[in-house]
């Protein structure tokens, strides 16, 4: 053991230290510029049409001065061609490309597949033509199509595309001399037939030439309108252009216009841009507040936060840029041609690039704490290694856990390092509208103390789901085992990787690092110490969870002008603690639907899992393991206020403090960039160690439950006449086996689209899980079902969930629920369709229960 002891601490303390080569030297963001290929038109163009489709950039009509030697200024010439450039050759523009007439300062609308022109002005006038360009990489073709014409002709406007449904915003008719009349229109692309239709306008002054951009504010979808300019008739007849600095945002929930805070000067004409998951990007544009005065041009590159609201200027631009699109594109963000000043074009195209860099120094002494906390959990394992002599010590403790650590191990299984950073981002983001979910819990252990215990004690049973062989078939309870296997495996693996994207991005603590950090220590002590280390690391783990947010909100409140009462304040002005919504809409997350997500969700889950299930059974009696649960229930709400006073405390420090903001920063890493940025050196070290405990907490619980499942459910059940010793030992080794395939699947989901995991998760395994819970609520409740309708009815539920996910806009939070219910429903139906051979009931049904005794 010493050897392997000293093993452990150096490879312990080597991981750590790769990670501080790389995170030590900070890297400070950085936005630079690269300049691409030239446009094919050498004298620049303005106001042309810009976009992606198929990977490549598409710059198409525009429009420039013909030059005359008198005045150095000619008549306005107008431009048909489309210059493609694939983005996997960038030497040169393709050209030989026409639209079906000339065109330009209209609105571009780019999904990725298509580019879609919107309105715009010639010669001719002003046009109301909508057509869609798609580039065809293989036979390098560019393919046109008309969509319906707009309501009436339109120029200077802007447009957005959001779920197959674009949006024009703003613009300048042909019969208009001043006093802009306010445009808002939208067309589904997936029912083009219906035409335009005619949406309410914000509450401003109406404008052309505004910035027109989508972005999240929080978990919602807005259309935002900024700046831009709008036409005033004097009393001599003359109309005047006066720009504008204020800004409106269209909420497609609400369906309702909200104003935003005034730009910091006026933008009229500037390219526009949404970046990452709360920016917005302003290039240039015309800044006097009335152009006839001074038409100046600007070079600031603002940058607007929609989660709190601010403004900054983030840099300076090479050029001063104006009737230009900001694209998309690669790994930057094209700006293609412009005006660089009145009447001069530029056939340049800017690429921005931006590196956000590494949130700070991490420094010895943070990773000295770190070091110090994770030799501490691994010596857990080593003592108690010795006292597993069987596998009833190993998957049950023996049954001698105290109450109160089993109730706070049960805490820390459903914490996660996901909790204890999605959780205060998700506040940061939003307000207090999750907190219901916490009242909810309280429900649970009535019916899992009074309904579920005794089955679980008396029965003496190892997993819960020999309970569904006992009262249904061995079907039964192979299929509710493998669920659950199949979904901690995921779980796991999740675990592991979204702290570890968070903590490499804002500390430059290498992601490889992270993953095999947490996967090889959480394997060594569940491996050694079975479910006693488990719980007991687990306990650790809480404190150090609580202590390390409360030492975080400590920080918070001196950075905020007058403290605790500051973030009060701000919060209270921004109505961030807004918690009861009290209307009866189950599609959203209302007070309602809330409160029966923590009831019935947490009842399900305290009811059908394993990794739950098995601190009930590690206690001395029946009694303990309630006195445990009660903990849990009761403990989680306080739990529950310091983790959303957490985000509401980021959102004041950071509405004080905007430019402190990452650039296009994921909304998740809010709370490690806090720390990275303001924690003192040992603090910060001890608060990532909160975070590393965190996931820990999970991972050893979600690794010794399905190496319980899998020894007791699966390999014993068929093959039980091996020695006690043998099933230790492979409960050991399938434990190591399980701990490297999550590591290796979370390595491997560093390559992969993390948005396209969680969805997998979700979505698929999630949809199997519902319906878990039914399983048992049938056999326990009800004399007649049998184990062919339990199977029917957990397959039917599966479908129904399916269905209800994608195919209805019922919120996400009663899937459990629509899970359970459907199970226990139809299970039962079919229960009395189905036949099945009677069997004893004795000991399996709230009718028939066992006697307390002294389980």
């Amino acid at each position: 053991m010493n050897l392997s002891y000293a093993v452990t601490l150096c490879l312990t303390t080597f991981l750590c230290f790769i990670g501080r080569a790389e995170g030590e030297t900070r890297r400070p963001e950085n936005i630079t510029w690269e300049e691409l290929p030239e446009l094919p038109n050498a004298q620049g163009l303005g106001g042309a049409f810009a976009g992606v489709s198929n990977g490549a950039l598409i710059v198409a009509g525009g429009s420039n001065f013909s030059q005359a030697a008198e005045t150095g200024l000619g008549s306005k010439v107008w431009y048909a061609d489309i210059y493609v450039l694939p983005e996997t050759e960038r030497a040169t523009w393709l050209t030989g490309y026409k639209l079906n007439e000339p065109r330009a300062y209209g609105a571009s609308v780019s999904s990725g597949k298509h580019l879609i022109l919107i309105g715009g002005s010639s010669a001719e006038g002003y046009h109301n033509e909508v057509t869609q360009i798609t580039w065809e990489a293989t036979t390098q073709r560019v393919k046109q199509e008309l969509l319906p014409s707009l309501p009436l002709n339109l120029t200077l406007n802007g447009a957005v595309e959001i779920d197959d449904i674009v949006y024009v915003v703003g613009g300048q008719i042909d019969d208009e001399r001043a006093n802009l009349k306010k445009i808002f229109w939208s067309l589904n692309l997936n029912n083009p037939e219906a035409g335009w239709e005619s949406l309410e306008t914000w509450g401003g002054p109406a404008r052309r030439s505004a910035v027109v951009v989508s972005q999240n504010t929080g978990n919602r979808r807005n259309i935002y309108i900024m700046g831009g300019e709008t036409l005033i008739e004097n009393e001599m007849g003359e109309i005047h252009s006066k720009q504008l600095t204020d800004g409106y945002r269209y909420s497609l929930h609400k369906d309702k216009w909200e104003q935003t805070k005034d730009i910091p000067h006026p933008v009229t004409a500037a390219p526009g841009i949404a970046y990452g998951q709360s920016h917005i990007l302003i290039y240039g544009g015309k800044t006097h507040e009335d152009i006839a005065l001074d038409p100046s041009y600007s070079r600031d590159l603002l940058v607007y936060h929609t989660i709190t609201d601010t403004w900054l200027i983030k840099a300076e631009m090479p050029l001063s840029l104006v009737s230009a699109e900001a694209v998309s594109w690669g790994e930057g963000i094209a700006l293609t041609g412009g005006e660089t000043e009145p009447g001069t074009m530029t056939p340049k195209v800017q690429l921005m690039i931006h590196d956000p860099g590494a949130g700070a120094s991490f420094g010895i002494i943070n990773y000295t704490f770190l070091t110090l906390y994770l030799m501490g959990i691994v010596y857990l394992g080593f003592y108690f290694s010795k006292r597993e002599k069987g596998t009833d010590d190993y998957f049950l403790a023996g049954r001698r856990v105290p109450w109160w650590a089993a109730g706070l191990s049960l805490l820390g299984t459903g914490l996660s390092a996901v909790t204890y950073i999605a959780h205060p981002a998700l506040t940061f983001s939003t307000d207090w509208f999750y907190f219901p979910v916490r009242i909810g819990f309280f429900f649970a252990p009535i019916m899992i103390i009074y309904f579920y215990l005794p089955f679980y004690r008396r029965l003496n049973i190892t997993t819960a789901y020999e309970y569904l062989e006992l009262r249904f078939n061995v079907a039964v309870r192979l299929f509710g085992s493998a669920q659950f296997i199949l979904f901690q495996l995921l779980r796991i693996s999740l675990i592991m990787y979204l702290p570890a994207i968070v903590l490499t991005t804002i500390t430059g603590i290498n992601i490889y690092v992270c993953i095999l950090s947490l996967g090889l220590i959480s394997t060594f002590y569940t491996v050694l110490g079975g479910i006693e280390a488990v719980i007991w690391s687990d306990v650790i783990q809480v404190f150090i969870f609580i202590a390390g947010l409360i030492v975080a909100l400590i920080v918070v409140f001196f950075n905020v002008d007058n403290g605790f009462k500051g973030m009060i304040d701000i919060g209270l002005a921004d109505d961030k603690y807004r918690m009861w919504y009290l209307d009866w809409d189950f599609t959203e997350p209302t007070l309602w639907v809330l409160l029966i997500s923590g009831a019935m969700g947490t009842f399900i889950v305290l009811s059908s899992d394993q990794s739950r299930i098995q601190r009930f059974l590690t206690t001395k009696d029946e009694k303990g393991a309630a006195k445990g649960l009660w903990l849990n229930v009761i403990a989680s709400l306080p739990l529950g206020v310091i983790v959303l006073a957490m985000g509401s405390a980021l959102y004041a420090y950071y509405k004080t403090h905007p430019s402190s903001v990452s650039l296009g920063m994921r909304n998740d890493a809010i709370f490690p960039l806090f720390i990275a940025q303001n924690l003192p050196t040992g603090i910060a070290g001890f608060v990532i160690a909160a975070i590393f405990s965190a996931a820990m907490s999970s991972l050893d619980s979600g690794m010794n439950s399905i190496a319980t499942v899998f020894v007791t459910d699966f390999y014993r059940r068929f093959k039980a006449n091996n020695s006690d010793k043998f099933y230790l030992n492979l409960a050991r080794s399938i434990t190591l086996l399980i701990g490297i395939f999550a590591t290796s699947v979370a390595l491997l989901l560093v390559t992969l689209n993390i948005y396209s995991a969680v969805i997998f998760a979700s979505s698929v395994l999630g949809l199997f899980i519902g319906g878990l819970g039914g399983l048992f609520a049938l056999g326990i409740f009800t004399r007649r079902a049998n184990g062919y309708g339990a199977f029917v009815g957990a397959v039917i539920s599966a479908i129904i969930l399916y269905y209800v996910k994608y195919h209805t806009p019922i919120s996400i939070f009663l899937y459990p629920t629509i899970g359970f219910t459907v199970c226990l429903v139809a299970g039962y139906f079919a229960s009395l369709i189905i036949p099945e051979r009677k069997k004893s009931l004795e000991g399996l049904t709230i009718y028939t229960v066992l006697p307390r005794g002294d389980q």
